[in-house]
């Protein structure tokens, strides 16, 4: 009799996918008359798609285009069969609690982004930056940062390294509840028409991030 042997398949696991999509999608730019900028858009989708991003290959999918055909689904669910880690389950969790329609509409909005461009391309002040729940790694990270600078003077031989424009710049998710922080934002990411578009846009972004799990401290509003 032939010996059968149980099949082991290793690091590959399926996460389940709560069935939150019911084809609509409240939040959209779209509805406001606004379109991403074509010269972000690369960098966007370069932050969409690294490694720390969850397991989740919305971007895939038409921008506005709700998940309610089987065949998305099928295509969603495929790609939440690869390999895992503990940020991909930690960061899976988080996902789950706030519902994967919400995190659909923070993805097709380019609302995960919004953080970084407002501290890359609106807010380059460095000083009194804190990292971490309470600023617990800000020490840390300022020491690395000073020790990244003295091996960059350092090896600078031929004065062709600016230094002035090696910075650490912290996000916080809390930008996203300040209009005057959101505004700016929404104009430098969307071609628009009409400000009134963009001051509409901002403020259905606040009260959305007002009501996610831990509000503006979610952290899968700062995850890069």
């Amino acid at each position: 009799m032939k010996k059968q042997h149980p099949q082991h398949h290793r690091h590959r696991h399926l996460l389940l996918l709560p069935l939150l999509f019911d084809g609509t999608t409240p939040l959209s730019y779209l509805d406001h008359n606004l379109r991403p900028k074509p010269d972000l858009q690369h960098e966007l989708a370069h932050l969409a798609s690294n490694e720390f991003s969850p397991p989740l290959s919305f971007s895939t999918l038409e921008p506005g285009k709700p998940v309610h055909a089987p065949d998305d689904v099928r295509h969603l669910l495929r790609s939440l069969v690869e390999c895992t880690s503990p940020l991909i389950e930690w960061s899976t969790d988080l996902i789950h609690q706030m519902g994967y329609s919400t995190y659909k509409e923070l993805f097709d909005n380019q609302i995960l982004q919004m953080p970084y461009i407002y501290k890359h391309y609106i807010d380059k002040n460095n000083a009194g930056e804190s990292f971490g729940t309470d600023g617990k790694y800000t020490k840390e990270l300022l020491e690395k940062h000073q020790r990244t600078m003295a091996f960059w003077t350092e090896a600078d031989i031929d004065d062709s390294i600016s230094t002035d424009d090696i910075l650490l710049l912290s996000m916080h998710g809390e930008d996203l509840l300040d209009m005057d922080k959101l505004v700016p934002t929404v104009q430098r990411m969307f071609d628009f028409e009409d400000v009134n578009d963009v001051v509409a846009f901002a403020s259905t972004i606040r009260d959305f991030v007002a009501a996610l799990p831990e509000g503006g401290g979610n952290p899968l509003l700062t995850v890069n």
